[in-house]
């Protein structure tokens, strides 16, 4: 029996409300813990959230059981930071070997496989911008191999650090997207629509599941 340990919560069914699937039902997995401690994090792991995490779950679940209970063949991966989770590469070979299409979102604190799962969708999202846990570890394999990336946006200059890469992953086919900070989004979504005048390949992701109040 294998036990997937530190599961913070299994949503059966809703839709992936962000990127390139936005709008596609899945099932979502989400993992426990996260070092990167990003400042806007909605799912408590936020430095200023830190005195209540243990206010949140922590599931062991054997694979089995999380299996039956995914109402979508799309599952969707994240945390927290999904890299650093110690069962993560098993999780990720059960559900391929069950023929789930799989998807991870990630910061990119941490190498991901990628040849060793080159079936899986894989979301970057980097927060260099946001703390100062990934300032130097920044994994260019990411940039170059990834699904699609998606940079979150408060403010004009969150960009900068990452324009010149994103125009080089853009060059490269990767679709770029640009999300608005959920707390700051009607001041950040007039910045983005500015900066895709500019950049008319790229494109918005608004958290569609927050609009519809889905989990």
């Amino acid at each position: 029996m294998t036990i997937i340990k530190n599961i913070q919560e299994i949503i059966p069914l809703t839709i992936q409300g962000e990127g390139y699937h936005a709008g596609r039902s899945c099932s979502f997995i989400r993992l426990f813990g996260c070092p990167v401690g990003c400042w806007f994090c909605d799912t408590g792991y936020a430095p200023g959230d830190r005195e209540d995490l243990n206010k949140l779950p922590r599931l062991s679940v054997d694979y089995e059981s999380l299996r039956e209970q995914l109402q979508s063949r799309y599952v969707v991966i994240s945390g927290g930071e999904p890299l650093f989770h110690q069962d993560f590469e098993e999780l990720l070979e059960r559900l391929v070997g069950d023929d789930f299409e799989v998807a991870v979102e990630t910061s990119g604190a941490k190498a991901f496989p990628f040849e060793k799962f080159p079936q899986v969708w894989v979301t970057f999202s980097p927060k260099f911008h946001a703390t100062d846990y990934l300032k130097d570890q920044q994994n260019q394999t990411f940039w170059t191999n990834s699904q699609e990336i998606k940079v979150v946006i408060r403010e004009a200059n969150d960009l900068e650090v990452y324009e010149q890469l994103l125009d080089q992953a853009a060059q490269l086919g990767i679709p770029i997207y640009l999300q608005p900070e959920w707390s700051k989004k009607l001041e950040a979504t007039p910045l983005i629509l500015k900066i895709l005048r500019q950049k008319p390949d790229w494109k918005i992701s608004v958290q569609l599941h927050k609009y519809l109040q889905l989990p």
